[in-house]
């Protein structure tokens, strides 16, 4: 498949999207099962920047910043400040910095979905009919009017996308399938692999692995 329309789709950046729903919803309810866990999403393959601007913008500081933030958002920048070394002012404006940059997508609230009764995951490939541009876009295009769909991802090999999907049981995932992936009439084929248990899921990157200018931008 052509790198041109490789990309990712992540439903809880969608205004419209389900889980920023449910999200606003039980903050306003108040509901116990509502995990007090809040993360920032950083540098991803959705970032829009100029590519090697990560390592160029960045010093170790902001590094360790992010990777505050991304495990805690609910932290203070006086709590961050203290375990970075800075005051508070500067430790602010390396945030954002940081948000206007693009570095920093977005924050949100992460919730129990086995609290919730979603307790149904899917990973899915999903083969289109005629994978030419128009019929890509227009998946994609449905995709992010799917709440269903938490993640979906175009990738190599003999499928064209994969989806993490999330329902609360087999029939609600069999109406899903039968009536908006089959439904589309741009889906040949759809291999289904049930999750059975979750062995790790973090939303934090790897920031060890990028390599920081020694540069202050204080």
């Amino acid at each position: 498949m052509s790198s041109s329309v490789t990309s990712r789709c992540f439903m809880a950046d969608s205004p419209s999207g389900c889980l920023r729903h449910i999200i606003m919803k039980i903050e306003r309810n108040s509901l116990p099962f509502l995990q007090e866990i809040c993360y920032f999403r950083v540098y991803s393959s959705n970032y829009r920047g100029v590519p090697g601007k990560l390592s160029q913008e960045l010093d170790t500081i902001d590094a360790r910043i992010l990777d505050l933030i991304q495990h805690d958002a609910s932290l203070s920048v006086a709590e961050i400040a203290e375990r970075v070394g800075l005051s508070s002012s500067p430790c602010w404006r390396r945030i954002k910095r940081m948000e206007e940059a693009g570095f920093i997508l977005g924050r949100v609230t992460l919730i129990n979905n086995h609290a919730l009764g979603l307790n149904f995951e899917v990973i899915a490939s999903v083969k289109l009919a005629l994978p030419s541009r128009e019929n890509l876009e227009a998946f994609e295009a449905l995709v992010q009017n799917w709440p269903e769909v938490v993640e979906c991802m175009t990738v190599t090999g003999a499928v064209d996308y994969s989806m993490h999907i999330v329902t609360t049981d087999m029939h609600a995932y069999d109406n899903f399938l039968r009536d908006k992936l089959l439904g589309s009439k741009l889906v040949s084929d759809v291999q289904s692999r049930i999750v059975i248990r979750v062995a790790k899921r973090t939303t934090a990157l790897p920031l060890g692995l990028v390599r920081q200018t020694t540069k202050s931008s204080d």
